[in-house]
C-alpha cells in the first residue's frame, strides 16, 4: 500500500504549496487592474510569492501572472525548480487560484478554488537512472473548491509509471496528521520530501511495467474532525512478470485505507483482489481467481505485506491436471520476523480434494506442511503430462482414496522427513486386483521406508514393509501373506522364479508366502539378496497333484537354493533341497539337488528334477518305493554343458521291473554320470528266492547304451517264477511272445486235466550269470555262469517229450527215473546257449548233457546221455548194478529240430558210462571259455 502513502503525502504538499501561493495572489489583489476585468498583480505578490516558494526550497517562474475581478489568480506557463537545478521539476499549462478579495482584504487569503491544467512533474537529473530529467507525473488536470474547510476534488487525474490515475471525493484541512507543526519555526523540507518520493517511483517503475493499461481510481471521503477514508480501486488490462513467468488477464485490485489524526495511514478492512486467467510458466493456469488481503495496522501504519490472505481460484490447470477449484487462507503475521507464510490450502477436482496445513518461508523455500486427501491415483494419471505410453493401461481405483502426509522442507525445497499414510478400495492394477490397500510410510533426504503395507484381496492378504536408502541405492523389503506367486513377477523379476511357477497350477488357495529381499538399484543384481518361505495346498506340479508343499528360497548374486521344499502327494511325500550355481553371464553354471521320496517312481522323479525322468521309467513299477537322491546337472553354458550326475538309493517294497527282468522287491544303489550308469549292492527279491546284481552301463549317444559288466547271483528262486520273471530264460524272441506262450501253456494244461504250471514247472533254482553287451541286442551280450535246479518235477519237462515216447517203448517208464535235480555251466555269445556239462538226475538215474541252443532261432543242438542207473548214492553196488544189469548200457541221444519241434537220433552205447558222452562243439568257444571243462557223465 505504499502508493496509498506516497499519494497521501503528494495531496498534502501540493495543497500548502497551493496556499502559500494563494497568500502571495491575493496580497496583488489591492493594486488591480479593472480592464479586461483584470487587475493589476501587485509587485509585493509576486515578491511574497516568491519568498514563500524560497522558503521551502523552491524557485518560481511563469510565463503571466493574472487577477481577475473575480478573485482569480491565473499562472500561465508554470515552473517551478528545486534549488540548485536548472532544470524545471514541474511544469503546467495554467495554475488558478480563486480568493476572496474581501476575505483577502481582511487577512484571509484561503482559496476556494484551485485548478491545475496539463501539469508535469519530472525528477531531478541528479537522482535519474539515465542522469537526465525524466517525467514521473503527466497530464495532471486538478479542480478543487471548498466551502469553510471541506474541500472538493471535482477533477484530478493524471499519468504516472505508465498507469493512470483518477481522485475524487473530499476532505477537510487541515489534513490529520500532515500540516506542518505550528511551534516549529522551520519550514517543511519540500525538496527533500520531492526527491524521496522520486526514489520511490522509480523503484516502483519495474514493477509498473508488468501491467497493461492500468487504472487507478481513489475516492476520499472525510468528515470534520474525523478521519480521512481512503477507497482505491485499481484496474488493469494484463499482466506479465519476466523473471516469475507470471502473468494474468483483466484485474481488479480495491483497497481502502484510512488517515487519522495522528498522521499515520491506516488499511480499512481487507483488500480484494480480482484476477482473470492467472498463468504461471506452462505449469498452472486459472480461470478466476479472487483474494481478499488484509494488512498490519502497526504504530507506523500498514506493512508493505498484508498479514492474512484468502485465496479462491477455480477453472484450474496445474500440471496437466484440471482442478475444479481452490481455496486458501493465508497467515503472515510472523513473516516479518521468521519469513514464514502460515496456512491452509485446499484444492478440488470433481468428488477429489486435498488440504494443506503449515508454514512455509518463500524466501529460502524451506517449510513444514500436513496433507489430508480423498484422491483418486487414476485422475492424477489421467489428467497428468506424463507421455500415455507410460501410464498403465490396466489401472483403476474405485472411489476417493484417503491420503495422510506430513513434510518438512529444507531450505531449496529438499524434504528432511516426510510422514504418509494412504487407504485406498477397490484396485486394480495389471493383473492385482484389491479390495483394500493401506500403506505407511515416510520419507527423508537419507532415505525411504514403507514401514507398513497391508494389501487385501478376496482371496488372499499380504503385509509388508520396504526401505531404500538414496545414497547407494541400497532396498530392503519385506512380505508376509497369501498371495498368487505370478502377481510378484513385477517385483522378482528374475527367470528362474517366473520359471518355477510356470509349472505349478493351483487348484486350491493362493499359497502363503514369506519374502525377504535386498541389494542395490541399477547394478545388474550384483549385490541382491532374497529370503523366503512358501506353502501351498491343492496344486499340480510338472503335471503330478500336490496336495502340500513347503519350500524355503535363498538367493544370492550368483546363486539359488531351494531347501526344505516338502510335498506331499496323494500317493506319498518328497522333500528336495536344490541349488544353482550362475556363470558371472547369469547363464547357468550347474544345478543340485538332494531329494528323498516316497510317491511313485516318475512322479517323484518329476518332482526333483525332468532329467531323471528317463532314469526313473527304466524301472516300471506299480508300487510305491522310497529313493534318496542327490545329482548334479550343468548348464548349455558351462565347462560341461548338459552334463548330469545323479546318485539314488532306491528301496522297493513290491514288484518292479528292470531292462525286462521284473523283481518282486529291491534294495540297491544307482550311480549316473555322463559316461555310465551303476547299480551297485543289488539286494534284489526274484522269483521267490534272493537275489544279488551288480552293473555298470556305458551311456552311448542317441539315448543308447551298452552294459560293461552284470553279475547276477540267484538264490532260492522257484524255476516258474524265474521263467516268467527272466527273459532270456523264456527263451522267447520277444517277450510278448513269451508271455503268451505261457498263458497258453496255463490253458492247455487246464484243458488237458494236467497238472497245473506252477507244479510242472515247480523247482528251486541257484543262478550265477557274468556278462556284457549292447542293450537292447541280445545277440550282442557275451557271459557265462551256473544254473542249478532241485526239488523239480523234471519227469515232466517238454523237452524229453520225443525220448520219453521211445522209453516207454522199451519198457522203460520215464516217470520211474524221477528226475528232481539238474546243474550245469553255461556261456553265452552272439544268442547261441553253449552247456558243455550239463546234468540232470533223480534218485535212480541222470542224462548227462552238452550243447548248444539258438536262443533267437530256439534252434537245438545238444547230445543227451541217459544213465538209468547213473544215480545210485552207493558207488559200488552203482557199479555192480550197471555190469549186471541190461540197463547198464547208456542211451544217447542227438537232439536237434527246434525246442517246440525236436528231432532224435537215438542209440545204445554198451558201457557207455565208462567210455563218456560225445562232445558236441562249443560254438561260442572264440569268444568265451565256460566255467568249468569237467565232461558229463
Amino acid at each position: 500500500m505504499r502508493w496509498l502513502n506516497l499519494l497521501g503525502r503528494g495531496i498534502h504538499y501540493v495543497i500548502n504549496t497551493f496556499l502559500a501561493l494563494l497568500f502571495c495572489l491575493l496580497a496583488c489583489t489591492a493594486v488591480a487592474l479593472l480592464k479586461y476585468n483584470e487587475l493589476p498583480v501587485p509587485p509585493q505578490l509576486v515578491e511574497l510569492l516568491n519568498k514563500e516558494a524560497d522558503k521551502v526550497g523552491l524557485k518560481i517562474k511563469y510565463d503571466r501572472l493574472e487577477l481577475d475581478v473575480r478573485g482569480m489568480l491565473f499562472a500561465h506557463g508554470l515552473k517551478v525548480f528545486a534549488k540548485g537545478n536548472s532544470e524545471a521539476v514541474i511544469e503546467c499549462d495554467s495554475l488558478m487560484v480563486e480568493i476572496s478579495l474581501l476575505s483577502a482584504l481582511l487577512g484571509d487569503i484561503t482559496p476556494t478554488e484551485v485548478s491545475l491544467e496539463n501539469g508535469t512533474f519530472y525528477s531531478p537529473a541528479v537522482i535519474s537512472p539515465t542522469g537526465q530529467r525524466e517525467e514521473l507525473i503527466k497530464k495532471l488536470y486538478v479542480n478543487l473548491t471548498r466551502k469553510a474547510q471541506n474541500w472538493s476534488i471535482n477533477t484530478f487525474i493524471l499519468e504516472a509509471l505508465g498507469a493512470r490515475a483518477q481522485l475524487s471525493g473530499n476532505f477537510f484541512t487541515p489534513l490529520p496528521g500532515l500540516d506542518s507543526d505550528p511551534k516549529s519555526d522551520e519550514p517543511p523540507n519540500i525538496t527533500g520530501l520531492y526527491v524521496e518520493t522520486c526514489r520511490e517511483m522509480f523503484d516502483l517503475q519495474d514493477v509498473f511495467k508488468r501491467f497493461e493499461n492500468c487504472i487507478l481510481t481513489v475516492e476520499l471521503e472525510n468528515e470534520r474532525n474525523g478521519p480521512l477514508l481512503i477507497s482505491a480501486q485499481a484496474y488493469i488490462d494484463g499482466y506479465f512478470d519476466q523473471a516469475t513467468k507470471v502473468e494474468y488477464g483483466a484485474a481488479n485490485i480495491l483497497a481502502k485505507a484510512s488517515l487519522g489524526e495522528d498522521g499515520i495511514l491506516r488499511a480499512d478492512g481487507p483488500g480484494r483482489l480480482i484476477l482473470d486467467g492467472l498463468k504461471w510458466r506452462d505449469d498452472v493456469k486459472t480461470g478466476f481467481t479472487e483474494a481478499h488481503i488484509r494488512l498490519n495496522n502497526g504504530v507506523k501504519g500498514f506493512s508493505e505485506l498484508p498479514i492474512y490472505a484468502e485465496l479462491y481460484s477455480y477453472n484450474i490447470e496445474a500440471w496437466g491436471m484440471p482442478f475444479d477449484g481452490a481455496f486458501a487462507v493465508l497467515d503472515m503475521n510472523d513473516f516479518e520476523q521468521t519469513g514464514r507464510v502460515k496456512g491452509d490450502v485446499m484444492v478440488k477436482a470433481e468428488r477429489n480434494w486435498m488440504a494443506f496445513k503449515g508454514h512455509f518461508n518463500p524466501k529460502d523455500e524451506s517449510g513444514h506442511i500436513k496433507m489430508r486427501a480423498r484422491w483418486n491415483p487414476k485422475f492424477i494419471l489421467l489428467c497428468s503430462a506424463l507421455p500415455k505410453d507410460d501410464i498403465p493401461d490396466n489401472v483403476d481405483v474405485k472411489g476417493r482414496p484417503y491420503w495422510q502426509a506430513e513434510v518438512k522442507l529444507e531450505p531449496g525445497l529438499k524434504p528432511t522427513h516426510s510422514q504418509f499414510e494412504v487407504t485406498m478400495d477397490d484396485v486394480v492394477y495389471e493383473d492385482i486386483i484389491l479390495e483394500a490397500a493401506h500403506i505407511e510410510g515416510s520419507i527423508t533426504k537419507e532415505a525411504l521406508n514403507l514401514y507398513q503395507v497391508d494389501l487385501y484381496a478376496a482371496e488372499y492378504q499380504v503385509t509388508g514393509n520396504y526401505y531404500q536408502r538414496f545414497a547407494d541405492s541400497y532396498y530392503h523389503f519385506q512380505s508376509e501373506g497369501t498371495v498368487w506367486p505370478h502377481l510378484l513377477n513385477e517385483l522378482i523379476d528374475e527367470d528362474w522364479w517366473t520359471e518355477l511357477w510356470q509349472e505349478i497350477k493351483f487348484n486350491g488357495p493362493p499359497p502363503h508366502a514369506a519374502i525377504e529381499m535386498s541389494g542395490k538399484f541399477g547394478i545388474d543384481g550384483a549385490e541382491n539378496r532374497i529370503y523366503g518361505s512358501a506353502s501351498l495346498e491343492n496344486a499340480t506340479y510338472m503335471g503330478q497333484t500336490v496336495d502340500q508343499a513347503f519350500t524355503r528360497i535363498w538367493q544370492t548374486p550368483k546363486t539359488l537354493d531351494l531347501f526344505d521344499f516338502a510335498i506331499k502327494t496323494p500317493n506319498g511325500d518328497a522333500s528336495v533341497n536344490i541349488h544353482w550355481t550362475y556363470l558371472p553371464n547369469d547363464e547357468e553354471k550347474f544345478l543340485s539337488f538332494l531329494a528323498h521320496t516316497h510317491v511313485p517312481l516318475v512322479e517323484g522323479a518329476t518332482i526333483a528334477t525332468e532329467d531323471a525322468v528317463p532314469i526313473a521309467k527304466m524301472f516300471p513299477t506299480k508300487v510305491t518305493p522310497s529313493l534318496a537322491l542327490a545329482g548334479l546337472v550343468y548348464g548349455d553354458h558351462s565347462e560341461h554343458p548338459g552334463d548330469f550326475y545323479l546318485k539314488t538309493h532306491a528301496l522297493f517294497p513290491g514288484r518292479f521291473e528292470f531292462e525286462d527282468i521284473y523283481f518282486d522287491s529291491g534294495n540297491f544303489m544307482v550311480e549316473v554320470t555322463p559316461q555310465e550308469i551303476i547299480v551297485t549292492d543289488g539286494d534284489f527279491s526274484l522269483a521267490g528266492g534272493k537275489a544279488l546284481l551288480e552293473t555298470t552301463v556305458e551311456r552311448q549317444p542317441k539315448d543308447e547304451y551298452y552294459v560293461k559288466s552284470a553279475k547276477i547271483d540267484i538264490q532260492d528262486a522257484t524255476l516258474y517264477k524265474l521263467y516268467q520273471a527272466i527273459p532270456f530264460l523264456r527263451v522267447a524272441k520277444a517277450k510278448q511272445d513269451a508271455v503268451e506262450r505261457i498263458q497258453q501253456a496255463k490253458q492247455k494244461d487246464k484243458k488237458d486235466k494236467q497238472k497245473p504250471f506252477e507244479e510242472r514247472y515247480a523247482g528251486n533254482v541257484n543262478l550265477t550269470f557274468n556278462t556284457h553287451g549292447q542293450l537292447p541286442e541280445l545277440s550282442s551280450f557275451i557271459g557265462k555262469g551256473r544254473l542249478e535246479l532241485t526239488d523239480a518235477n523234471l519227469g515232466q519237462l517238454h523237452l524229453l517229450g520225443g525220448l520219453s515216447s521211445f522209453l516207454y517203448s522199451i519198457g522203460l517208464h520215464l516217470g520211474t527215473l524221477n528226475f528232481n535235480a539238474a546243474s550245469a555251466d553255461f556261456t553265452l555269445a552272439r544268442s547261441n546257449l553253449y552247456i558243455p556239462n550239463g546234468r540232470i538226475t533223480g534218485a535212480t538215474g541222470e542224462i548227462a548233457a552238452n550243447g548248444n541252443f539258438d536262443v533267437d532261432n530256439e534252434n537245438l543242438n545238444v547230445m543227451l546221455t541217459v544213465h538209468p542207473l547213473g544215480n545210485v548214492q552207493l558207488p559200488i553196488v552203482s557199479q555192480m548194478l550197471y555190469v549186471l544189469s541190461p540197463l547198464a548200457n547208456t542211451f544217447e541221444v542227438e537232439l536237434s529240430g527246434t525246442l517246440t519241434a525236436p528231432k532224435y537220433n537215438v542209440k545204445v552205447q554198451p558201457l557207455g558210462i565208462f567210455t563218456g558222452q560225445e562232445k558236441v562243439q562249443d560254438k561260442n568257444a572264440d569268444l568265451i571259455q565256460p566255467a568249468s571243462e569237467k565232461d558229463s557223465q
